[in-house]
C-alpha cells in the first residue's frame, strides 16, 4: 500500500458496488509497514464499512539471514511488526469496526502478548 489514498479509492467501490467483505493488504510495501502515519484514509474508508483486512507478510525491509528462508522466521516477524504497529499507533483503537485477520497465526504475536504493553491497548480497544 504505497498510496493509502489510491488505496481507499479502490477499496470503496469494491466493498460498496461488488460485495467484497474486506480487503487483502500486505504488512509492509517496500518497508512501510500497515500502522504507520498517513494511512488514516483507508482505515476510515474500511472502517466505515465494517471491513475485514486479511493482512499477509511481504518481504522484510532487510537483507536475508543466509541459510534461513524467508517464510521460515521473516515472514512471521514481518506480521508481527505490522501487529505491533496497528495496536501502539491507535488503529485498532481508532478504527474498532475494522478487523484484522493475521496470516500464519498472528506471527509472532501469540508468544509475547503478555509481556507487551499493547495487550491492555487492544483489550481496551476491543472491549469498548
Amino acid at each position: 500500500m504505497p498510496d493509502a489514498a489510491t488505496s481507499a479509492s479502490a477499496t470503496a467501490p469494491a466493498l460498496d458496488d461488488l460485495g467484497a467483505d474486506g480487503v487483502i493488504l500486505l504488512a509492509d510495501n517496500q518497508g512501510t509497514y500497515l500502522g504507520a502515519a498517513g494511512q488514516d484514509e483507508l482505515w476510515r474508508t474500511t472502517n466505515d464499512r465494517s471491513a475485514v483486512a486479511f493482512v499477509h507478510p511481504a518481504e522484510l525491509p532487510a537483507p536475508a539471514v543466509e541459510n534461513i528462508p524467508s517464510f521460515a522466521a521473516d515472514f512471521l516477524l514481518d506480521t508481527t511488526r505490522a501487529a505491533f504497529l496497528l495496536v501502539r499507533n491507535g488503529i485498532v483503537r481508532r478504527y474498532p469496526k475494522f478487523r484484522f485477520i493475521l496470516s500464519h497465526a498472528g506471527g509472532f504475536v501469540p508468544y509475547p502478548h503478555f509481556r507487551s504493553p499493547c495487550r491492555r491497548s487492544v483489550t481496551e480497544s476491543r472491549a469498548g
